[in-house]
């Protein structure tokens, strides 16, 4: 696996609500994104136990309502799929049981440990996989080199999640779709922000990113009420169309 150089930019302020002086003091609030060797630490150690903390949020089922608006009409050959922050292939597996196993697989982490536990779930499952440690901004991918590309809960972690979002749109081909997952504006999605310090966005804001990093046909996708995945986020549908 190469070494990543920067996965979430951290060391950048996304939270600042300014500065209140009195005198000749200032006082200030902010908010920082926790660094990259941090945020990698806390993955790693999480690994062995994160598929049982994805099952009891329901993201199995979530994740299947998300997969299920994949399209697949222009698609001719095994699609070439890329899962950004795929973890322990939560996701990738839900995408698998919607396609069947002729797919030909990418996964980008910045967690080893996650890629290791990844690389056990689905080295069986699918036509081709190919895992790496590497940075969601600067991917190591050639201009429109996926068909489909899958991201849970990562962009939320960024300072500027258009960054990604920019780099994902590069590597899409033309017509190509962007399935993602962002951690949504509630009271649920409120306490993933004070443990992981992410962000939150309505599906307003969401998809105020999406455009602005250039997709196109945006649409919203309700996750399942019955799981706990659907007060904590959304899902989103975007193309890639020229």
């Amino acid at each position: 696996m190469s070494e990543p150089t920067s996965y979430y930019r951290a060391a950048k302020t996304w939270f600042d609500i300014g500065a209140l002086r009195i005198g000749s003091w200032e006082i200030s609030l902010r908010r920082h994104a926790w660094e990259d060797h941090r945020l990698k630490e806390f993955y790693d150690r999480a690994a062995t136990s994160w598929t049982r903390k994805t099952q009891r949020l329901g993201l199995d089922d979530a994740y299947g309502t998300l997969t299920a608006a994949v399209s697949t009409q222009t698609i001719d050959h095994p699609m070439k799929v890329l899962d950004i922050g795929i973890g322990t292939g939560v996701l990738s597996s839900a995408l698998l049981r919607t396609l069947g196993r002729d797919i030909d697989l990418t996964g980008v982490d910045i967690s080893p440990s996650m890629l290791e536990v990844a690389e056990d779930r689905l080295s069986s499952k699918c036509a081709a996989l190919r895992l790496l440690q590497s940075d969601a901004c600067d991917l190591p991918f050639a201009d429109n080199s996926f068909d489909l590309i899958v991201c849970g809960h990562v962009v939320e972690h960024l300072c500027e999640p258009s960054d990604a979002l920019r780099e994902m749109l590069r590597v899409l081909r033309p017509g190509g779709q962007l399935l993602i997952c962002i951690t949504r504006n509630t009271i649920a999605g409120a306490a993933i922000q004070l443990m992981w310090r992410t962000q939150r966005a309505s599906p307003k804001t969401a998809a105020g990113w999406l455009a602005t990093s250039g997709f196109e046909r945006i649409e919203i996708i309700e996750l399942p009420k019955h799981t706990a995945t659907s007060r904590l986020s959304c899902g989103y549908s975007a193309f890639k169309l020229r």
